[in-house]
């Protein structure tokens, strides 16, 4: 095994950087490289932290605390007071500073510099970012070192295979906008080094990373907690938690390129019995090391990873159940949080969501205005989307090939928990359009659900009762709704229609890039174009793409026009829009109300 405090002697480098999650020892590493120095060539360091209480409430206890244990450095240290920001040792200056203020960084030059926690730091005002100040203060020292360790935060970065090796590397982002975590600009900037173990079964090396996290589909956390195990990226094979020491025991930090050769046959026993023993014991000892292959980045900075999943501290199970739960909230900084401290891994910022302006520039050419009947418009359907002050509605018309045209949108204020907001929705639920009325309604049960189950019983056949849920089963499922009387469950002849909100959501993005000219178009009437208040709640979902290939929708504002939008999608599926005749085999003067009420049932 090749430990990063290994590679911090080598005189190839004169920086380094460990980026991975949090508790995963990567302070405390650093910290006994500068001990390590002050013990056998005595010469000033610096650590630099994120913030003051930081520095002064957790890292210098620690500090101390280190020093004490160790009998050497303790005969080295001049009497007097201990607990400060300025230590001697041998003679020499161990300063602790942190970032944002340049006074206490710029007090003494430092042969070795540790920042830590490089993605928590701001710019210093008027001298700039952190890490060259750092560079500056260890300019006087010929043999001097900057040691940069963090947590990554955002950017959007992809894998891709190396032909050569067949493991499977970061890629480096090229485009600076797409990038925000600077400590991940500067391990791409230099050897890439990534932590690869080998595979107990098929002996192969990989780079464990999210998308290898394996747990039972639909899984709750504590099931995820039980099930979880890692991919190898070879073989296929499921790998459990009991592998990892002797993993982790044989693992490389390999740079794209590089592999491993060789190893791994235990020297105790024949090969037959090689794999009896790895089964029962797994220990460290079960096998030889190997032989690194291929030629080491030619760069100043070593820079490696080391994904949370390899974390002693931290089980897969651990890992699973913590990414499950973050990804039931559907709250962006949740999963941010999870993906940075957990797995060590960026959070994509660049989610697949349409500009707003985009929906201004379909505004912009439309041809007909609000409240307006496009004649191709043959059924006409109302959502809602329930909040506690307020009923967002949307009136939406539709046509042969799911094309449809936005006829009204309002946000009627009003305690939803009285009804006084409730018969304005039936007023404008019974407005007729021209010669057409309302085909169908949906009314989101999430919030209020006994306000919207009286609301939806007094339409009959006309109302849908919904609520949204992400990836179920069906796009759309009918379930019974119940009450409960003195422990007794009671049906109530209403039904609850579970929606596949990410299909829907998607739908609508995906119609709002088509071409105004193109079949199945999604239209706006004209006075949206200053509408710029509906225009950017529909985009305040973005659908991401995990490292795992999974989909996952992340909220960053108000969003309840989208919400209702998405229930337009629903009523079209569920009410047959597929089934619409184009204007010349159904005739623009049918009775599109009684086409309506054929088509509801």
């Amino acid at each position: 095994m090749v430990r990063f405090t290994d590679m911090t002697t080598s005189a190839r480098w004169v920086r380094y950087g460990i980026i991975c999650g949090t508790q995963m020892a990567k302070t405390t590493n650093l910290l006994n490289v500068l001990l390590r120095k002050l013990d056998d060539d005595p010469q000033p360091c610096l650590y630099i932290g994120p913030t003051k209480n930081n520095v002064t409430t957790v890292i210098e206890p620690q500090i101390e605390s280190a020093i004490e244990s160790c009998d050497s450095l303790v005969r080295k240290r001049p009497p007097g007071r201990r607990r400060t920001t300025d230590k001697r040792i041998a003679g020499v200056s161990f300063r602790l500073a942190w970032a944002g203020s340049e006074t206490e960084i710029a007090a003494q030059n430092a042969a070795y510099i540790v920042v830590d926690e490089f993605d928590k730091m701001d710019p210093i005002p008027g001298h700039g970012d952190v890490l060259v100040q750092a560079d500056a203060r260890r300019g006087t020292f010929a043999d001097g070192r900057t040691f940069v360790t963090s947590t990554p935060t955002e950017g959007t970065v992809e894998t891709e295979k190396n032909e050569l090796t067949g493991i499977v590397h970061f890629a480096v982002q090229k485009d600076a906008t797409a990038l925000q975590s600077r400590v991940w600009r500067f391990f791409q900037g230099g050897t890439r080094f990534e932590w690869a173990v080998p595979c107990p079964h098929c002996r192969t090396y990989f780079v464990p990373r999210f998308p290898t996290l394996v747990y039972p589909e639909g899984a709750t956390p504590a099931l995820a907690r039980r099930e979880a195990k890692i991919a190898c990226i070879h073989c296929g094979t499921l790998i459990d938690e009991a592998h990892k020491f002797w993993m982790n025991a044989h693992g490389y930090y390999l740079a794209p390129g590089m592999n491993v050769e060789g190893g791994l046959i235990c020297e105790e026993c024949p090969e037959e019995e090689h794999e009896a023993k790895l089964w029962r014991e797994m220990h460290a000892s079960c096998g030889t090391q190997g032989l690194v292959t291929g030629e080491i980045p030619d760069s100043d900075d070593c820079t490696c990873w080391v994904s949370g999943l390899m974390s002693p501290w931290r089980s897969f199970g651990a890992c699973a159940a913590a990414w499950v739960d973050a990804a039931r909230s559907h709250d962006g900084e949740t999963i941010r949080g999870v993906l940075n401290t957990v797995f060590g891994e960026l959070y994509r910022t660049h989610g697949d969501a349409p500009e707003w302006t985009k929906l201004r520039d379909i505004a912009r050419d439309a041809l007909y205005r609000h409240d307006e009947l496009p004649v191709n418009v043959q059924l006409i359907f109302v959502t809602v989307d329930v909040q506690k002050d307020r009923l967002v509605v949307v009136v939406r018309g539709w046509g042969y090939e799911w094309e449809s045209w936005l006829l009204h949108h309002e946000e009627l204020w009003g305690d939803t928990d009285q009804g006084g907001v409730w018969e304005r929705l039936s007023a404008l639920v019974d407005k007729p359009y021209g010669d057409v009325g309302i085909a169908a309604v949906a009314v989101d049960s999430g919030y209020r659900d006994e306000r919207v189950y009286e609301w939806v019983s007094n339409y009959a056949g006309k109302a849908y009762a919904t609520k949204g849920v992400y990836n179920p089963r069906k796009l759309y499922s009918k379930n019974n709704v119940e009450v409960s009387i003195a422990g007794k469950s009671l049906r109530t002849g209403l039904h609850q229609w579970t929606v596949d909100t990410g299909y829907m959501k998607g739908w609508v993005h995906d119609r709002i890039g088509r071409p105004q000219q193109e079949p199945g178009a999604w239209h706006l009437y004209k006075e949206m174009e200053t509408a710029d208040d509906y225009c950017k709640q529909l985009i305040n979902e973005h659908r991401m793409k995990l490292p795992s290939g999974r989909t996952l929708w992340r909220k960053v504002g108000p969003n309840d026009f989208l919400d209702a939008e998405a229930l337009q999608v629903f009523l079209a599926h569920v009410e047959g829009v597929r089934s619409l005749l184009p204007p010349d085999q159904g005739g623009e003067g049918d009775d599109l109300a009684a086409l309506a009420a054929k088509m509801n049932g």
